[in-house]
């Protein structure tokens, strides 16, 4: 056997011969990118989510506070003021009280006063949706 022909029978065929990564390694076979998804698909993705996020807060109102955050609600729609004293409990009634939470209140009782207990649920379910589609949106254009 020549020298020659053993050089031919050890050396690699030019299709077999990959670049090398960084420590002599073999870099990864190149792939094809994924074609970009139509309509249909990405539609059927977003309501496939949207109907997750909604089961994912459907469940029974078990809030003890439910009840008080609707009657403040209602008292600052009725009065267009902001209560600053004790109205509903004996032992404190007229000392002053802070509330914090009377945007939430106020919110909370047309929502309430439109829909019972399965308009706060679809409130419930908006502004979930809302937000965690306004995260996903920021996401996809940090990525673009």
């Amino acid at each position: 056997m020549t020298s020659a022909r053993r050089q031919r029978d050890r050396a690699p065929a030019a299709s077999d011969v990959r670049p090398r990564g960084k420590r002599g390694e073999p870099a990864p076979p190149a792939t094809p990118g994924l074609p970009r998804m139509t309509r249909g698909p990405y539609l059927l993705a977003l309501v496939v989510a949207a109907l997750a996020a909604i089961a994912a807060v459907t469940y029974v109102i078990n809030d003890p506070d439910l009840w008080q955050h609707l009657v403040v609600g209602r008292v600052i729609w009725q009065t267009h003021a902001i209560p600053h004293t004790q109205l509903w409990t004996w032992p404190t009634h007229g000392a002053p009280d802070v509330l914090p939470s009377w945007l939430f209140r106020a919110l909370l009782w047309p929502v309430w006063q439109a829909g019972g207990v399965h308009g706060l649920a679809s409130g419930h379910a908006a502004n979930r949706l809302t937000f965690e589609g306004g995260a996903w949106r920021a996401r996809i254009v940090v990525a673009e």
